[in-house]
């Protein structure tokens, strides 16, 4: 296994350690706070993913079809990476926006998220989850 190689799969590991670990703190602790951090480290996961499969294949030797060989495959993997990061620092912003407006209200608890459902109420009325930000 090249250098390379070895560094990509030990940026991977680190990526999968840090969100499990800030995953299982943010359920525990009803931390928005840590469960956005879990999907801040996914982010860096799906890109330690992508340089780890670039790397793979940027060090194999020049064939028939490819010439000059492998090496583009890092600099696609980067464009895929900065596409990544658009689509979801898109994403956020329209959220962000909702939120913002009153279009959408969320206080998340994902301890009381798992005990209610939208269309279940204790009064038997239909209402938006009792979600909030700290456990019952």
């Amino acid at each position: 296994m090249s250098p390379e190689r070895r560094t990509a799969l030990v940026s991977v590991g680190a990526a999968c350690l840090l969100v499990a670990i800030k995953l299982v703190a943010g359920l525990a602790s009803s931390s928005l706070g840590l469960l956005a951090e879990a999907a801040h480290s996914g982010t860096d996961l799906a890109a330690a993913l992508l340089t780890f499969f670039a790397v793979s294949v940027s060090v194999r030797p020049a064939d028939r079809g490819h010439h000059y060989g492998h090496a583009k495959a890092q600099n696609l993997a980067a464009l895929a990476e900065a596409g990544f990061l658009v689509a979801v620092s898109v994403v956020i912003t329209v959220l962000a926006i909702l939120r913002l407006t009153g279009v959408v209200d969320v206080d998340v608890s994902p301890t009381e998220a798992t005990r209610y459902s939208p269309t279940r109420s204790t009064s038997g009325a239909t209402s938006r989850a009792p979600w909030r930000c700290s456990p019952a």
